[in-house]
């Protein structure tokens, strides 16, 4: 029989349970612990660290509060969750995977994880963009691979504003072909990235892995709608873009909002139209330009 699993995230307005232990840095979540503010795992290899985001939340009063979030499992005495050194997040045992992060990668593919779907249940791992810089929700977009190719699309309302078609596998040859060149045309990915594409009766999925462990090198769905490849910089101690595609950041719908200029060499590239004004500065300034403009008084 396959062990109940619980998984809760949440706010806690009560002190946890006298029988649930913190959880210490460690890779390992085990039964009877939770992972609270400031508790985090952290893989093996010190690449990855799971905590939790905890934006400060301005009350109507004015006052800063500061939520208290947990995650706690319920399991039998075998089941764990574990942060890998790949940055995946198992949790089951050693016999039954029961879960993993790699299945749900929100706005970043780590290397070694598939893009793509499962033919045989129609299962899609999806990449969506976050809300704004600060909000992990989900946000306007999102890349997919299906039956007839790569797609990306705006979420809400569903529109497909660039995609390549997969029907043939001379198409597919082709985009792998394509990556490649650019990867090793850049100096910063050139002989530390190699990918892969696999295509049989099961499932069909790109993945990619580092040649170079030194180096941490990311694909990321920007808030924009753009797929990027980021490499982290030592130097500025931030993810420094080396490609993104669409090339032109306009290209993504509605990615600017309502009574807005759009302009793929500016930046930032979006701009309000003549005697219009910012509806929500607030919102800009975290690179969530949903709101757009409004005429000025």
């Amino acid at each position: 029989m396959t062990p109940l699993i619980n998984i809760s995230l949440g706010l806690i307005l009560v002190f946890l349970h006298s029988t649930t232990t913190s959880c210490a840095a460690n890779d390992v979540l085990r039964v009877a612990q939770a992972l609270t503010v400031g508790d985090k795992l952290v893989s093996r290899n010190g690449k990855f660290t799971l905590g939790f985001f905890q934006p400060s939340i301005v009350s109507k009063s004015g006052n800063i509060i500061s939520p208290n979030w947990y995650v706690a499992i319920t399991m039998n005495n075998t089941t764990s969750a574990v942060l890998s050194n790949d940055g995946n997040l198992v949790i089951g045992s050693s016999s039954n995977m029961l879960w993993q992060s790699f299945d749900n990668p929100s706005d970043v593919l780590l290397p070694g994880a598939k893009f793509g779907w499962n033919k045989l249940t129609g299962f899609t791992r999806q990449i969506i963009s976050k809300k704004n810089l600060i909000d992990p929700g989900l946000g306007l977009y999102h890349v997919e691979l299906g039956s007839k190719g790569v797609s990306l699309r705006r979420r809400n309302p569903s529109v497909v504003y660039w995609s390549w078609s997969s029907k043939k596998s001379t198409d597919k040859f082709m985009l792998i072909s394509l990556l490649k060149q650019l990867i090793n045309i850049n100096p910063h990915t050139r002989g530390r990235i190699d990918i892969k594409h696999v295509d049989n009766n099961q499932e069909e999925y790109y993945t990619y892995i580092l040649l170079d462990e030194s180096y941490s090198i990311y694909v990321l769905l920007d808030i924009s709608g753009q797929v990027e490849i980021n490499i982290w910089s030592q130097l500025t101690q931030s993810l420094q873009k080396v490609y993104a595609q669409p090339a032109d950041p306009c290209t993504a719908f509605g990615t600017c909002g309502p009574f807005t200029i759009c302009n793929g060499v500016s930046r930032p590239f979006c701009d309000c139209m003549e005697s219009f004004s910012r509806k929500s500065p607030q919102d800009w300034e975290l690179d969530d330009r949903t709101a757009g403009c409004m005429r000025n008084t």
